[in-house]
């Protein structure tokens, strides 16, 4: 028989990095335990490990509520072999709604894998890799767009030049469902942290919102591996055509000022296109920004205002 559990784990020395400030009110400084949500579910058959992450950006509603979904629509009695969830892996943006980092300590923890650090994103991204990564055979990575971005779904993965890794990362990641997958080239920290297993990037939702049509694209695709991997029944759900993009390229805003986007997620690109406009405060144009090599519009930073340097989009390469 099945079972499904949910518990909040300790992580180990978090503690001493955050403290309550000392006031006559709240008495002397105290350590504070850092705790994240690990929901379990183990299958009345054997199979395969599957580790599920979510929320290591907190605005990124769309997979956190995904993940929440799966593990309670998921019958334990069903599955061969055991799923772990970490719907939300950075709390504290999550509490806090803060985007992209960790307000802790104003790192990414996503950066952390594998890296020698002393603040709590290092001590998470440690916890991460040696007590759920190491002990899984597939890893499936839920973002959805950050406060300030629409993005196109999609799924990814890193070439890591071991042929059968990464036949099995390009498989999962087109056996996810969306019309778009995204063959990234460049070794991230997960990729040199020693973890050799299949990883898959997903990424629907965006702007803040938690849409359901974001939240069902995740699900369905979080089901779609689960058949994939023979760890459930039946057969994945994927589109007739899909597009797989070679790499991508980012576009920097070079003057300050209101921007209008005139691209949106998913238009066909061709270089040298404008993408959108930046106008001073004058009511001039300052800068037409522009693509530099044709594609597809993978995101847009919808914040209207700019400041020279900024992200503007990111750009897909076929």
């Amino acid at each position: 028989m099945g079972k499904k559990s949910l518990r909040y784990v300790d992580i180990p020395g978090a503690a001493v990095e955050r403290t309550f400030v000392s006031s006559p009110a709240m008495g002397p400084p105290r350590p504070r335990r850092h705790q994240l949500p690990l929901m379990e579910i183990s299958g009345s058959r054997k199979g395969p490990t599957l580790c599920v992450t979510a929320g290591i950006h907190g605005c990124e509603y769309a997979a956190i509520a995904a993940a929440i979904k799966v593990y309670e629509g998921i019958d334990a009695d069903d599955l061969a072999g055991r799923i772990l969830i970490v719907p939300v892996v950075n709390t504290a943006a999550f509490w806090t709604r803060t985007p992209y980092v960790n307000p802790d300590d104003g790192l990414d923890i996503g950066a952390t894998y594998g890296v020698a650090g002393s603040s709590i994103s290092y001590r998470i991204g440690e916890y991460l890799t040696e007590e759920l990564y190491r002990h899984a055979d597939y890893l499936l990575d839920l973002h959805g767009g950050d406060l300030m971005e629409a993005i196109l779904p999609h799924a990814g993965f890193t070439r890591t030049g071991d042929s059968v890794i990464d036949q099995s990362a390009e498989q999962l990641a087109r056996s996810y469902g969306t019309e778009v997958v995204f063959e990234r080239l460049e070794r991230g920290a997960f990729e040199q942290s020693g973890v050799a297993i299949p990883r898959v990037i997903a990424e629907a939702g965006g702007e803040g919102q938690l849409l359901q049509e974001c939240v069902d694209i995740h699900v369905r695709g979080v089901m779609n591996i689960l058949k994939s991997t023979k760890m459930l029944r039946g057969t994945p759900e994927v589109p007739s055509r899909q597009t797989l993009f070679h790499g991508r390229y980012e576009v920097y805003v070079q003057c300050s000022g209101l921007f209008t986007s005139d691209a949106r997620v998913g238009d066909p690109v061709a270089p040298g296109q404008r993408l959108g406009v930046i106008k001073g405060l004058d009511g001039n144009v300052c800068e037409e920004v522009a693509a530099r090599d044709g594609g597809a519009c993978l995101l847009v930073m919808t914040n209207p205002v700019k400041l020279a340097g900024d992200l503007a989009y990111k750009i897909l390469l076929e």
